[in-house]
């Protein structure tokens, strides 16, 4: 008959005697003998971060005590190699794509891994985890596809799990570059030979900043975040900033400058005029409560300065515009009498 048994022994302070094929144990009260070999096994737990000993002792009837030791050694040196790596903090545009993590995330240990990415950020009531951010929060690099407007920096931390269950940690914040426009209507009417001063209203950004106001149509410095304008005819002018980790403005600030020829100019005109509804879908109403009668013209124009849709009208008390085929976005209206700049509106096609 043949009997069987296995325990598990553990290794700080262990030491083994073998004796003429006879096993003992020290260190643990037993008493000592004396033997030829002595395997001392002590502090190894510092080195190594798993080691499986394994003691099989089958007993016969005529044979003597067979020992069979099965040293496992799962991972060597693994605890003080394992790491996490979540990547350099980093500053990113509102526009950007951008993926979190080093390549790779982890190393050392014993895949395969399991990756937890961790963020929170609370504004009022609501509080956003990562799971808001990230496209997968259980993945080595996840994608960034969420921004909230008024979020500055946020802390992602990684925290990475191999097979032997070793934990490993390491965290990287992003920064967000942001530009808001103040909604305004930024425009001047001015006679033919005068001059003008452009402002922006863009705000946000990582200093220092730099200006670019296009077209550069008589202008004092197409650089400069405040230049003098002195078009020849009515120029749209778009200023465009980009911060100091080349983060630009997705929609460039407008001065709308609109040039009288005729140098006669009444700005009271402006305020006769009514739009509505603004914002509109498909049909714009247009009313004005003034003198003007006859030789009137409505030109609708984009932020860029392209002329969407003109209509000439006989008189205008009041008339609809069928605004369908115009593209969603913000748009300006002006109204001419005899190609004179009498009014001008901004307005948004929903």
């Amino acid at each position: 008959m043949y009997g069987a048994y296995f325990t598990a022994v553990p290794l700080r302070f262990l030491c083994l005697r073998l004796c003429n094929f006879s096993l003992r144990w020290c260190g643990c009260g037993y008493e000592t003998v004396n033997c030829s070999i002595i395997v001392l096994i002590n502090q190894v737990w510092r080195k190594i971060s798993t080691l499986g000993l394994k003691i099989l002792i089958m007993k016969t009837q005529r044979k003597k005590i067979l020992i069979v030791l099965t040293l496992i050694f799962s991972t060597f040196f693994a605890k003080a190699q394992f790491t996490a790596n979540a990547g350099n903090d980093t500053i990113t545009c509102e526009e950007d794509t951008l993926q979190l993590g080093y390549f790779p995330s982890a190393y050392g240990g014993i895949p395969p891994y399991t990756y937890v990415w961790e963020a929170s950020y609370t504004i009022g009531i609501n509080t956003f985890y990562a799971s808001t951010f990230l496209n997968d929060t259980t993945i080595p690099n996840p994608l960034l596809i969420t921004q909230l407007s008024n979020l500055e920096t946020l802390t992602f931390k990684l925290t990475v799990t191999d097979s032997l269950l070793n934990v490993a940690v390491d965290s990287v914040t992003i920064t967000f570059s942001k530009f808001s426009i103040l909604l305004v209507d930024n425009f001047a009417t001015i006679n033919q030979g005068d001059s003008v001063q452009l402002l922006n209203t863009i705000n946000g950004g990582i200093p220092p900043l730099t200006y670019q106001w296009t077209p550069n149509y008589n202008l004092s410095d197409s650089t400069d975040e405040y230049p003098w304008a002195k078009p020849d005819t009515t120029t749209f002018y778009i200023c465009t900033v980009t911060d100091s980790n080349g983060c630009k403005t997705s929609n460039g600030d407008i001065f709308e400058v609109y040039v009288n020829p005729s140098n006669v100019i009444d700005n009271s005109i402006n305020s006769k005029f009514k739009m509505y509804p603004n914002p509109s879908i498909n049909e714009l109403t247009v009313e004005y409560l003034g003198e003007f009668s006859n030789n009137l013209k409505i030109e609708i124009y984009n932020t860029n300065g392209k002329l969407e849709l003109i209509k000439e009208l006989n008189q205008l008390t009041r008339t609809t515009i069928n605004t369908q085929h115009i593209p969603v976005g913000i748009y300006f209206i002006v109204i001419k009498n005899n190609q004179e700049v009498i009014a001008t509106q901004k307005w948004v096609k929903q």
